[in-house]
């Protein structure tokens, strides 16, 4: 029996490491361009790579725009990323992680029917309601939505 393995590459920044960006090939000022985008696509679908995650950052700034401690990345939107990705490759698959609880319903269906269209079939959604209470400032709310009402908008989607 010959079995099968997919291999998903989750993009964050410059890595999940917080002290990646000294490295000495690092380049973490390039987590800015369309360019550095590009060139991590093509190096994942030259790797086989079968699809590549890439989530919005909507925690990144807390109350008062101080940025947590354990987050200190770029917060640029994963659907233009992905699209950008996706002119330069033909077959990986671009999936963003976007949240329910700080998006429309009709708005985010239009994003990604787009990033869809302009990527021949290859976009895909990993839905999530967003679990960070430091979130609600950075969209004009003072409470963090609870847990119950965050999973009912979902359920909308």
């Amino acid at each position: 029996m010959t079995r099968q393995i997919h291999l998903w590459a989750f993009l964050q920044g410059i890595g999940h490491y917080p002290s990646g960006w000294r490295h000495a090939d690092a380049d973490p000022a390039g987590v800015f361009t369309m360019d550095y985008y590009r060139r991590v696509g093509l190096l994942c679908e030259r790797g086989m790579i079968d699809a590549i995650v890439y989530g919005d950052q909507l925690q990144s700034r807390g109350a008062g725009g101080r940025t947590p401690e354990r987050l200190a990345m770029p917060t640029l939107d994963p659907i233009s990323l992905l699209a950008s990705i996706g002119s330069v490759t033909r077959h990986i698959g671009l999936v963003a992680t976007v949240s329910t609880t700080y998006n429309a319903v009709d708005a985010l269906a239009e994003r990604f029917a787009t990033l869809d269209r302009i990527t021949g079939g290859r976009s895909g959604w990993n839905i999530v309601t967003t679990a960070h209470p430091a979130t609600a400032p950075n969209f004009g709310d003072e409470t963090f939505p609870e847990k119950a009402l965050r999973y009912a908008k979902a359920v909308e989607f």
